[in-house]
C-alpha cells in the first residue's frame, strides 16, 4: 500500500501532464537555468598592479573558475599590455595590465589602452561590455605606493570606473593596515571606493620559522563582498556566480529570489483555483530554483535536478492537501469573505515557496563546502534528508507568529513593488 506522500506524488505527477502538456517539470527546471545563464551576461573586472604583487593568487582564490591559466589571455592590441581573459560560460571577463613597473612610455601605453577599452566599451551601448570595476593590488611588503600607480588609479576612476584597492600579501596584517592607512594619508586625493587587506591563500608551513603558526588566508570574501557593492544591479548574478570566496553573498543573493518568489507566489495564491491544488505554483517554484541554481554557479547534474524535482513534488503535494494549514491561518485572519481565502491560499503558496527555496539554499551550500556531493543526492538516505529538511522549514513557516510576519512582510513587498511600478508608469507618462 502507497504512504500519504507516494500518493500525493502520483497525483501531482498527474495534474503536472495536464499542466505542462508535452513539457515534464525537468525540462522546465533545465529550459529556466537555460533561460537564467543565458541572460546572466557577464561582470567586467580589471585587475592591475605590478608584477609580483599576488594577483593570479588572488583571482584563484576569488573566482570558481581559473580562467588566467597561463595562455588562455587574449591580448587586446598587438603591443600585449594588456590581456584579456574569458571563458565560455563563465560570466566573468578579467582584463589584466602587463609591466606597470617598466619605463614611463610602457605605462602610458598600458594606461591608454585601458582607457581606450573603456570608452569603446561605454560608447557600445552594450550593458555586457562595460567595465564595472578595478582591483589594483599593492603587495604589503612594499610599504610603498608609486607616485605613477596613485596616478594610474585616479585615470581609471574618473573614467567612471570604482576602483578598490587590495593590499595583497598581508602576511603581517596590522602592518598591512598601517600600510593601507599610510597610503591614504600619503594620497588623501586617492579615488578609491573601497580598500581591504588580503592574504589570498595559506601561508606554507615551510616558509615560517620553527613553532610559528603558518597564517591562514583571509580578506578574499571581503574584497568580493565590497566589489558587489558598487557592481551595478545588472551584473550583480553574474558577480555572485563567478566569485566563490564569499558563500554568504551566494545565500543572500538566493534568499532575495526566494522572498521575491514568494511575493509572486502569495499573489497567484488569490486566484480562484481549488487550495489543493499545487500545480499552478510549481512553474513559478521551478524558476526559483533555477535562479537560486545559478547564482550558486553549481553545475547540477541531471540526477540531481531529477532528484530536487521529484522531492520537491513530494512533499508540496502531501503540504497542499492537509486542511489544518487553512483552520490555522484562519485564526490569523480577522476579515470575512473572499479576501480571506485568498489570503489564505496566498499565505499557503508563499510559505510553501520559502519553505522549499530555503531547503534548496542549504543543499546548495552544503554542495558548496563539499558536505554534499552531487552523486549523493540521488541516494535514498540524501532524498530523505532533502524531505527533512523541507518539511523542517515548513513546520518553522506555519508557525503562528511566523506566518504573521510573513503575510504583513509580503503585502508590504507588494505595497512597495505596485507603488515603483506606479512611479515608473508616470515618469514614462511625463517624458512622452
Amino acid at each position: 500500500m502507497l504512504n500519504p506522500l507516494d500518493k500525493s506524488k502520483i497525483g501531482m505527477l498527474g495534474k503536472l501532464k495536464d499542466v505542462y502538456q508535452d513539457d515534464n517539470p525537468l525540462k522546465v527546471f533545465v529550459d529556466k537555468l537555460t533561460e537564467e545563464i543565458k541572460d546572466m551576461g557577464h561582470v567586467n573586472l580589471i585587475i592591475a598592479g605590478k608584477t609580483g604583487t599576488g594577483k593570479s593568487t588572488l583571482i584563484n582564490a576569488a573566482f570558481r573558475e581559473d580562467i588566467a591559466k597561463t595562455g588562455m589571455g587574449k591580448p587586446v592590441t598587438d603591443t600585449d599590455d594588456v590581456r584579456w581573459y574569458e571563458k565560455e560560460g563563465y560570466p566573468l571577463r578579467l582584463y589584466d595590465t602587463i609591466g606597470l613597473e617598466l619605463d614611463e612610455a610602457k605605462r602610458k601605453q598600458a594606461l591608454d589602452i585601458i582607457l581606450k577599452t573603456i570608452k569603446d566599451a561605454r560608447n557600445s551601448g552594450d550593458p555586457d561590455k562595460f567595465i564595472h570595476a578595478m582591483w589594483y593590488c599593492v603587495a604589503s611588503d612594499t610599504d610603498r605606493l608609486e607616485e605613477y600607480e596613485a596616478d594610474y588609479i585616479n585615470s581609471i576612476a574618473q573614467n567612471e570606473v570604482p576602483v578598490v584597492l587590495v593590499v595583497t600579501k598581508s602576511y603581517r596584517k596590522k602592518h598591512a593596515e598601517r600600510f593601507l592607512q599610510k597610503i591614504k594619508e600619503s594620497y588623501p586625493d586617492l579615488r578609491i571606493e573601497r580598500s581591504v587587506v588580503v592574504l589570498s591563500m595559506d601561508e606554507d608551513e615551510e616558509d615560517c620559522d620553527e613553532g610559528v603558526e603558518p597564517k591562514k588566508a583571509f580578506g578574499v570574501d571581503t574584497l568580493c563582498e565590497m566589489t558587489a557593492e558598487i557592481v551595478p544591479e545588472a551584473a550583480q548574478k553574474a558577480w555572485c556566480n563567478a566569485q566563490k570566496a564569499s558563500l554568504e553573498l551566494k545565500v543572500k543573493k538566493a534568499r532575495a529570489i526566494v522572498i521575491s518568489t514568494a511575493v509572486t507566489t502569495f499573489g497567484e495564491g488569490f486566484v480562484p483555483v481549488p487550495m489543493a491544488d499545487a500545480t499552478m505554483m510549481i512553474p513559478t517554484q521551478l524558476a526559483m530554483l533555477a535562479g537560486v541554481t545559478a547564482v550558486f554557479g553549481i553545475n547540477v547534474s541531471k540526477s540531481l535536478l531529477k532528484s530536487i524535482v521529484t522531492s520537491m513534488i513530494g512533499v508540496a503535494g502531501a503540504t497542499f492537501t492537509g486542511r489544518t494549514i487553512a483552520a490555522n491561518l484562519l485564526k490569523l485572519i480577522p476579515i470575512g469573505g473572499t479576501v480571506v481565502g485568498g489570503t489564505i491560499s496566498g499565505a499557503t503558496a508563499a510559505v510553501i515557496t520559502i519553505a522549499l527555496g530555503q531547503a534548496y539554499i542549504k543543499v546548495m551550500k552544503m554542495i558548496a563546502q563539499g558536505e554534499m556531493s552531487e552523486k549523493s543526492l540521488a541516494g535514498k538516505e540524501v532524498q530523505e534528508q532533502l524531505n527533512k529538511i523541507i518539511q523542517k522549514e515548513l513546520k518553522e513557516g506555519f508557525k503562528k507568529e511566523n506566518l504573521k510576519n510573513l503575510i504583513n512582510m509580503l503585502k508590504n513587498v507588494e505595497e512597495k513593488n505596485s507603488n515603483h511600478s506606479h512611479d515608473i508608469e508616470s515618469d514614462n507618462k511625463n517624458e512622452k
